[in-house]
């Protein structure tokens, strides 16, 4: 499956129901979203990062990342195909389908990442329906995401990290019924994030 360049980037969202927090002033109980390990959701984008694994860097990005085991930078297909994305990280299925991968691109722009993922989600037929979304934070970065049914038998999530007035944008990838195991690792992926030092 390959995603065109003009194409926005999905990924996908399942909101944790909130539990309160009880107030020291006995005013109304804030909510806060349970960590969810198999999905992106509000305030939850990240796990730990991986205890070991291969680091990898994006110039495009201006970004490094740890890679759990099994995880690998596509450099083959970087720059290739219809996708013509600068970052690519695959997890291979073990099958002949395409593999779980999260791509990655980046553009300068005044949008914020909430902006950015409303506008991709709004956009019609290229985004499908829109499953959920919510914003989140990235190596101390704002970011937004939302999952969408673009991805047809797959799954996916867009999501839009804002930093020094560049968006990346990524798209997330993986199969439902392996979903379990590869979305605990994407989010330890973004738990490892770190920005370039400039």
């Amino acid at each position: 499956m390959r995603v065109s360049a003009s194409a926005v980037i999905a990924l996908a969202v399942i909101a944790c129901a909130p539990s309160p927090i009880a107030s020291p002033l006995g005013s109304t109980p804030t909510p806060v979203a349970s960590p969810n390990p198999i999905a992106l959701a509000p305030n939850d984008c990240t796990y730990p990062p991986p205890a070991s694994g291969l680091k990898t860097h994006s110039a495009a990005l201006a970004a490094t990342v740890t890679l759990p085991a099994g995880w690998f930078e596509n450099t083959a297909e970087e720059g290739q195909g219809g996708a013509q994305v600068p970052f690519v990280l695959d997890l291979p299925s073990g099958t002949l389908r395409a593999p779980e991968a999260i791509w990655g691109d980046s553009l300068t722009t005044s949008a914020t990442p909430h902006m950015a993922a409303a506008a991709e989600a709004a956009y019609t037929p290229g985004s499908g329906t829109v499953i959920a979304r919510g914003d989140c934070t990235v190596a101390s970065s704002p970011a937004s995401f939302f999952e969408s049914s673009f991805f047809g038998a797959g799954g996916g999530y867009s999501l839009y990290i804002g930093h020094g007035g560049v968006l990346v944008r990524l798209v997330i990838l993986f199969w439902p019924e392996t979903r379990d195991s590869t979305m605990p690792q994407v989010k330890s992926i973004l738990g490892s994030w770190q920005w370039d030092q400039t």
